[in-house]
């Protein structure tokens, strides 16, 4: 499988805590991109399907929003909104909580179905 581009420079600690930095020219090995689950990270926008387990390890379906990092949900929020029209905008309070950017990312998942 090739690698995927990142888009920016991200850190990640490997198992043993250990620091490593990727960028746009990396070879990105796959523990790292299980690790990086920001969308804005990635060229493509995309994230690796992984479930909520412990381990990490893919499952049956995406990572439930309620798993996400606040800075996560932002990102995708964002990344959603990037060419709509505003009537068909995802609109969060400022400073959007957590709670809020889950709901409003399940209701827009919903009116995309």
């Amino acid at each position: 499988m090739a690698s995927r581009t990142l888009a920016h420079y991200v850190t990640v600690a490997d198992e043993k805590g250990e620091q490593h930095t990727f960028g746009p020219d990396s070879d990105v090995p796959a523990w790292a991109s299980k690790a990086i689950t920001n969308p804005a990270a990635w060229a493509d926008g995309d994230v690796d399907q992984v479930d909520g387990s412990e381990d990490g390890g893919e499952g049956d379906g995406p990572k439930p929003y309620s798993k996400w990092l606040k800075a996560d949900l932002e990102a995708e929020v964002d990344r959603r909104n990037e060419g709509r029209e505003d009537d068909d905008l995802i609109e969060v309070d400022e400073p959007g909580n957590k709670p809020e950017l889950v709901a409003a990312l399940e209701a827009d998942d919903a009116a995309q179905a």
